[in-house]
């Protein structure tokens, strides 16, 4: 009984989500009628309790879980690991669920009638999510994976009467499924080569084996680690990559992303660009530093000499993803596409930090900087990117417009909404002194520190490339004349917004320590279990 109780408290906050979910079906059918605002009523303010209580949760539970054993942070049967790593996330992914709702509010995008369905396949979405930061059984990240996909599936195709929208879901569903086809197949084998489920222990027999095989009877010498390694290897984890790769919409896996993006109600975009590639990629980090400590544990610091390939790889990928969204932006005439492309740069630039994961020098430890890097870069861009499509939303409700052209004259017309974009574009590019400039200085840094000089310089000529377009869209808002006798007032429920999203992406900018130790203690964890 104890046991349970304490499997219950750590995973209280998706408990909550659920619980929250239910109530949300079940309002419906209590409020009934035809009184289409008492139905919103019913479904946001719920979901906003719940959600909100959900954070104050996880917020606690990490500061519970930074003491606890690798034993006591495993829960129901090992297939959850509740880690300072998988909370930080959480609360990442809680804060994009509050906004998520909010942003919903009043967009004309997401109908009035049926609310209730669309909140509870946002919180579904929040769930999924939940469960793969946490994920410790391969069965339990692939019951995420496409709970994440299957609700995403949904709300992408929600825009009752849109042909863009219908053939954006569409789409989801083929490539998502391809996806999740290629992740299962290459877990498989994993699989077979361990005989267990349990990401751990699979990692630690799969490195055993490989021992085994390279040095057969214990004699050194007898096998080859990197030719042994390289046959075993590569098929299996490409694929479980691949599959990843395309939920955080890197390249050449990408190719998805501008058209959901652009069918997709603007509120479902939002939550797509900071929830899914949170999730995603927790997962991707979870999963790959996982291997290479299970690797380094059975080999020692041989090993990595035979991993400075796929760091180049990586490292590779991430320039790719990053110089490919940065360019096509540029001539993108759609807020949506435009913000889509700028979401698979900072992939790219995500992609930094994960591709230092599996480099170290033969004579040094494993270090945490390039998690680290990434948890906060995710933090910062939270605010910034939401931010952006808070904009973006606005402008819709009222003019119903998603062209950048006609966003001209806006930034004169609402000052708060011109300079609020200001900032968040400016952050997203990386300048100082916002929070944006320090999530980069983590990366590049990380990146540096480990000698791939290159990728910081690609890098950083992107961020370059990327004021360009993010300027485009500031040139017109400020120095273009609206049309003669437009009017825009914006609501206080968006004025709200933009001071929330506002205020920590410029106090983040200058008082950035707090942060990066939670940050630096959540990363820790993969090296100090």
């Amino acid at each position: 009984m104890d046991q349970l109780l304490r499997d219950l408290w750590l995973i209280l906050p998706e408990l909550l989500v659920a619980a929250t979910i239910l109530f949300v079906l079940l309002s419906e059918l209590l409020v009934g009628g035809d009184d289409e605002y008492e139905e919103v009523r019913a479904s946001d303010t719920p979901a906003l309790a719940g959600v909100g209580v959900a954070l104050a949760v996880a917020l606690l539970t990490f500061r519970a879980s930074l003491g606890a054993s690798q034993v006591e942070r495993e829960v129901f049967f090992r297939t959850l690991s509740v880690d300072p790593f998988s909370q930080f996330m959480k609360v990442l992914l809680l804060l994009a669920g509050l906004f998520a709702v909010l942003f919903s509010y009043q967009t004309p995008d997401v109908a009035v009638r049926k609310r209730c369905e669309y909140v509870s396949y946002l919180l579904g979405l929040l769930l999924g999510g939940m469960l793969l930061v946490s994920a410790n059984d391969i069965l339990m990240l692939y019951l995420a994976l496409e709970t994440v996909g299957i609700c995403s599936y949904v709300l992408a195709g929600s825009m009752k009467g849109s042909v863009r929208s219908t053939e954006a879901g569409f789409k989801y569903v083929l490539y998502g499924a391809a996806s999740s086809g290629v992740l299962l197949y290459g877990l498989t084998f994993f699989y077979g080569m361990s005989g267990t489920t349990a990401i751990p222990e699979m990692f630690a027999k799969v490195a055993a084996t490989i021992n085994h095989m390279a040095y057969p009877g214990g004699v050194p010498g007898t096998g080859g680690t990197l030719a042994v390694t390289m046959k075993l290897l590569p098929l299996p984890l490409f694929l479980v990559l691949a599959g990843l790769f395309y939920k955080v919409a890197v390249f050449p896996f990408h190719f998805w992303c501008p058209d959901v993006y652009e069918g997709s109600p603007l509120p479902v975009t939002a939550v797509f660009s900071v929830l899914v590639k949170t999730a995603g990629f927790a997962a991707l980090v979870r999963f790959l530093y996982g291997f290479v400590l299970a690797l380094d544990a059975e080999f020692g610091q041989q090993v990595f000499l035979n991993w400075e390939l796929l760091t180049a790889i990586l490292g590779t990928l991430s320039a790719l993803t990053m110089t490919l969204g940065n360019l096509a932006a540029l001539n993108q005439t759609n807020i949506k596409r435009l913000l889509a492309y700028s979401g698979i740069a900072n992939a790219g630039y995500l992609m930094m930090g994960v591709a230092v994961l599996v480099f170290r020098r033969a004579d040094q430890p494993v270090e945490v900087d390039g998690v680290v890097a990434v948890l906060f870069f995710l933090a910062v861009y939270l605010f910034a990117n939401l931010g952006a499509f808070v904009v973006a939303i606005a402008i819709g409700d009222h003019l119903g417009k998603e062209r950048i052209d006609d966003y001209a004259g806006l930034g004169r017309l609402e000052p708060l909404m011109g300079v609020s974009m200001a900032i968040f574009l400016f952050s997203l590019v990386g300048l100082p002194p916002l929070a944006g400039f320090i999530g980069k200085f983590y990366l590049f840094y990380a990146v540096i520190h480990h000698g791939l000089y290159w990728l910081a310089f690609i890098g950083i000529a992107n961020s370059v490339v990327s004021l360009f377009y993010y300027a485009r869209i500031l040139r017109v808002m400020f120095l273009t004349e609206p049309p003669r006798g437009l009017e825009l007032d914006l609501s206080t429920h968006y004025k709200t917004l933009l001071w929330l999203l506002l205020v920590p992406v410029v106090v983040l900018g200058v008082y950035f320590g707090p942060l990066t130790e939670v940050a630096r203690q959540a990363a820790r964890y993969f090296v100090n279990p």
